[in-house]
């Protein structure tokens, strides 16, 4: 399993919001053995919707469960999503673990 993590900061201060979450993919998905379908969020979209005001800035982080990071780059969906919200610069991940940025 991956743990996916997003977090915004305040310009001053420390983090002042995280979400977590294990799913990986915001599409539909179909239940194990069954006819029935259910949907998860990518974290960055989860955290955005429990926000009250959108940040300009986020971080997205991934591990693998040995602790190492790994790539967390938002998807198309997500990144129109957060451009959408008012988000303009995404920091995450790269596959080798350092931290790449995105402007949208």
């Amino acid at each position: 399993h991956l743990f996916h993590l997003a977090a915004f900061t305040r310009k001053k201060g420390g983090p002042i919001g995280v979400n977590q979450y294990r799913g990986t993919s915001k599409f539909r998905k179909r239940y194990h053995n069954s006819r029935e379908f259910y949907y998860e969020r990518h974290a960055e979209v989860d955290l955005i919707l429990k926000l009250r005001e959108v940040p300009d800035k986020i971080h997205v982080m991934r591990f693998l469960d040995n602790g190492s990071p790994t790539m967390a780059k938002p998807c198309i969906h997500c990144q129109n999503f957060l451009r959408h919200k008012g988000v303009k610069v995404v920091r995450y991940t790269n596959w080798d673990g350092a931290w790449e940025e995105l402007r949208l």
